[in-house]
């Protein structure tokens, strides 16, 4: 019964690591540094992710009007950019990626960012949140950071 309870405590652990909230400096720091986004994108990325996820990267939204959702930091939406055995058709999958991937692998969140800003002619289009973005301070987003 004890080595049960330690083995579900340890899952419950490995779960709840998973589940990440970044802190708003953590994740410019980490986009900058490590995925190389350029400074001059970052303060784009920084208020889609906190408009979209609040900075939380297990984010999942299921209210879209045509029966999709979105998931991740990013609210990569399933139709069109990854792909599960919810997505509507028809799935488009463009980013060649599995919907749960996205909520646990920053990596392959970046990479599908990247495809879909491409794919969007260098334009945070695929985004509905962008336009309020560009209507404030973006700066804000990366402010104090040391960056």
């Amino acid at each position: 019964m004890a080595r049960a309870c330690f083995v579900f405590a340890l899952l419950l652990v490995v779960a709840a690591c998973n589940a990440k909230v970044w802190d708003r400096c953590t994740l410019a720091k980490t986009l900058l540094h490590k995925y190389k986004i350029p400074r001059w994108q970052l303060d784009s990325w920084m208020c889609i992710a906190f408009r979209e996820s609040r900075y939380t990267s297990t984010h999942i939204n299921t209210i879209n009007a045509d029966g999709s959702k979105d998931y991740g930091l990013f609210q990569i939406n399933n139709r069109w950019w990854c792909h599960n055995n919810e997505s509507p058709a028809p799935n488009q999958n463009s980013c060649k990626v599995h919907c749960d991937t996205v909520l646990k692998s920053m990596d392959a969140t970046v990479k599908c960012i990247k495809i879909m800003y491409a794919k969007a002619k260098n334009s945070w289009e695929p985004w509905i949140t962008y336009p309020y973005c560009k209507k404030q301070d973006m700066t804000a987003f990366t402010k104090g950071c040391g960056i």
